[in-house]
C-alpha cells in the first residue's frame, strides 16, 4: 500500500472539488425529480384522473347492477312459486315460534301493565310551564 504524503495534498483545492460535487448532486437530484414527476403524470393519465365522486358513482352503479343480476338469478332459479314460498316460510316461522301465535300472560303480572297503570306521568312536576 502506498503512503500518502501530506505535502501532496497542499495543492488540492477542496472548495472547488466540493463545489463541483454539489453541482453534480444537484443536477442528478433535479433529473430524478423530473423523472418522478413524469411517472406521476403517466400514472394519473392511466387512472384517467378519477376523483372520489367518480369512484363512488362507479361503486354505486356496480352495486345496483349486482343487485339486479342477483334478483334475476334468484327469480329464475327458485324451485317454487311466490305464493308457495310464502306459505312454506309462514309454516317454518310457526314451527320456530312453537304455535300459531305467542301466548301472553293475561293476569297482568310480569307484562308491565300493572306498573304502568298504577303510576301517572309527571311532566313538569308541579310547574304549569315547560322550560
Amino acid at each position: 500500500m502506498a503512503k500518502i504524503d501530506l505535502s501532496d495534498l497542499k495543492g488540492i483545492k477542496l472548495d472547488e472539488i466540493l463545489g463541483d460535487l454539489r453541482e453534480e448532486a444537484g443536477k442528478r437530484a433535479s433529473s430524478l425529480m423530473g423523472e418522478g414527476r413524469d411517472q406521476v403524470k403517466s400514472a394519473r393519465k392511466a387512472l384517467a384522473d378519477q376523483n372520489d365522486g367518480d369512484m363512488f358513482g362507479a361503486f354505486a352503479l356496480g352495486l345496483a347492477v349486482g343487485a339486479l343480476i342477483g334478483a334475476a338469478v334468484a327469480l329464475l332459479l327458485t324451485p317454487v312459486s311466490g305464493s308457495e314460498a310464502r306459505r312454506k316460510l309462514t309454516e317454518q316461522a310457526d314451527k320456530v315460534r312453537g304455535g300459531s301465535a305467542p301466548e301472553w300472560e293475561t293476569d297482568g303480572a310480569g307484562n308491565g301493565k300493572t306498573a304502568y297503570q298504577s303510576t301517572t306521568p309527571t311532566y313538569g312536576a308541579g310547574s304549569s310551564t315547560v322550560r
